[in-house]
């Protein structure tokens, strides 16, 4: 794999990594919410100047500042929790100076404390929590193997969830070592400076007898103890699957069957029967449409076992499953083309171009004709690590302080009156630029129909003055504007600004 080299954060990036965050989100220590940084960068230029550089800075440096390492943790109560004695009934919602913080405050009610150091561990979700889990646990299994009072135990782990498992002739063996083995590691976990929950303990019994004995466990530890044991389930839980007691797995099998016929009776309403609720034609549906493709993909990944990120139609038709429309559309057209042009797709045995003859095409035309004709000229080649597609390298990544938008959103509550004010500024703008000889200008527009009879199309017309229209019609426009040497300024009118973006 080509490896490319680091260019420096421009200002689109920066642009776009504010939108991302919330407007909403609580401030950190420094009170300064990313709706505030916002409101910066529509400010001066040199504002935003003196931030681009300053995170570009850090990353060549290698230094983050320590203002960016101070947080604030914010307990909140859990709801509907029987007693708050226990801090598990709490949850710390942690408040950043906009990235991380390694020393951290706490706020309760009223109260703040002071600064403290929050250098241990790793954050939660962190790709190194379950190395570093393992890594420290490894010692504390190590040496519960080697205790000869763990004679005949197994200790399983999955990070914070252990599993002792023992097994002898009899219940009451079993439980009397469960207590035994349960206090030789919890003196482990104490002396590492770890903390077992006693009161998220189970227990449960495997037994092929026909006897229904089922005796409890005295963990040692409150609140399983004395008059009150461990008693055990009749079915256990484990990392998804669901155990009896004989081991023939009836009730994870009729759990997940049960729920496996719900969804599957729940699509049928939805997608076979139902859809005639929600999707008819001029429906506002295409967010629909998505969830319905999103999982039309997933269970094609899930029927064929292929990577994640396989493509959606090829992972549809080795599945067996029917695509969407489009891609139908697009199978059944090249099917009819010549065997140049079909690909991999069987020709059709009578209406396809190679059966005809050469006097026949010759005195035939059409649509699928042209096609067949021009479809090595209009199939473009996209290469993954092209130059043009480098981060950083993009118009807006070095022209942006020359780039400016004129955005403007009609209330619904004055439409009609500013609709007509908004005209007039963009009229009296027009007759402005057309007095500018070296300014150009082009009138571009897009079409793209709703019935798939026609084809999407996009055109654009140039003059002495700005540009308007839809991505394809814009790229063309602008391209063919800086072609003129004389040309200076270039403005874009646009009834969409995603586009022009």
């Amino acid at each position: 794999m080509p490896v490319r080299g680091w260019v420096p954060f421009s200002t689109l990036e920066m642009w776009e990594a504010l939108d991302s965050c919330s407007n909403v989100l609580a401030p950190g220590p420094d009170h300064i919410k990313w709706s505030h940084l916002k409101m910066l960068m529509h400010g001066p230029t040199h504002v935003f100047t003196v931030l681009l550089l300053l995170a570009n800075a850090c990353l060549q440096v290698g230094h983050w500042p320590k203002h960016f390492k101070e947080s604030m943790s914010v307990i909140i109560p859990k709801p509907n929790k029987p007693f708050y004695s226990a801090p598990k009934a709490f949850r710390p919602i942690v408040l950043l100076n906009t990235v991380v913080g390694c020393s951290m405050q706490y706020a309760w009610g009223d109260f703040v404390s002071d600064l403290c150091q929050a250098d241990v561990g790793v954050e939660q979700g962190s790709a190194l929590s379950p190395v570093l889990s393992a890594l420290y646990l490894t010692l504390i299994m190590r040496l519960f193997e080697k205790d000869p009072l763990t004679h005949g135990c197994f200790l399983l782990s999955y990070v914070d969830d252990g599993t002792l498992v023992v097994q002898s002739k009899s219940l009451l063996d079993n439980c009397a070592a469960l207590k035994q083995v349960y206090g030789v590691i919890f003196k482990l976990f104490k002396k590492f400076g770890l903390a077992l929950e006693h009161n998220k303990s189970e227990v449960f019994h495997f037994d092929w007898s026909h006897s229904k004995d089922n005796p409890p466990v005295d963990q040692g530890y409150t609140p399983y103890t004395g008059a009150t044991p461990l008693k055990p389930k009749l079915f256990w839980q484990y990392l998804g699957f669901y155990f009896d007691r004989k081991l023939t797995f009836t009730e994870h099998i009729q759990y997940y069957s049960t729920k496996a016929l719900s969804t599957v009776k729940a699509m049928k309403m939805l997608v076979m029967y139902g859809f005639r609720l929600w999707y008819f034609a001029a429906a506002c549906c295409k967010g629909a449409l998505h969830h319905l493709s999103t999982m039309q993909h997933s269970a094609a990944l899930w029927i064929t076992g292929v990577f994640r990120t396989s493509p959606t139609g090829g992972v549809e038709a080795f599945a067996g499953l029917p695509p969407s429309i489009s891609f139908f559309a697009i199978y059944l057209m090249r099917a009819f083309l010549s065997r140049f042009n079909c690909g991999t797709i069987a020709l059709h045995p009578s209406l396809s171009i190679q059966t005809m003859s050469e006097p026949e095409i010759f005195c035939t035309s059409g649509t699928l004709f042209e096609s067949d004709t021009n479809v090595l000229a209009l199939t473009e080649t996209l290469l993954p690590m092209n130059p043009l597609s480098r981060p950083g390298v993009r118009l807006m990544d070095h022209f942006a302080d020359q780039v400016h938008f004129d955005d403007y959103k009609i209330s619904r509550g004055n439409a009609d009156n500013e609709l007509k004010q908004r005209t007039k500024h963009l009229n009296k703008l027009q007759d402005k630029i057309s007095e500018n000889i070296r300014t150009y200008y082009t009138g571009t527009d897009a079409s793209l129909p709703l019935s798939g009879q026609y084809q999407a199309i996009a055109a654009f017309i140039l003059f002495s003055g700005g540009v308007a229209g839809k991505v394809t019609a814009i790229c063309s426009a602008i391209v063919n504007a800086t072609l003129c040497n004389d040309c200076m300024d270039i403005f874009i009118f646009t009834d969409s600004m995603a586009s022009a973006c």
